[in-house]
């Protein structure tokens, strides 16, 4: 669906999308990565994240930060698709409201 000012679409019962220029009136957006939208809807505590960053780095892991977070059982399926959505309609210029 298409959306211009004037439509907001719904992600879920509690979310909305807005079009990017209906009230933020070309103010960018900062990018937010997934492990801090995992933190801010309480799908992740900082201290089991920032663990998975660092076995990230310290092994070079070329695993996404998603892919280990499901092989850990840290979070689910459903969760990492939730996030990934929101990530990406951010980085589109949408605004996420909860």
């Amino acid at each position: 669906m298409y959306l211009n000012h004037s439509h907001v679409s719904h992600l879920s019962s509690n979310r909305c999308v807005l079009p990017p220029n209906s009230i933020r009136r070309g103010v960018p957006q900062p990018e937010m990565r997934l492990g801090q939208i995992l933190i801010r809807k309480g799908l992740i505590d900082a201290e089991r994240l920032e663990t998975v960053l660092e076995l990230q780095r310290h092994y070079c892991l070329s695993q996404l930060l998603g892919e280990l977070l499901l092989e850990q059982h840290l979070i689910s399926k459903t969760d990492l698709d939730t996030a990934l959505r929101e990530q990406y309609w951010r980085h589109s210029g949408f605004w996420v409201i909860d």
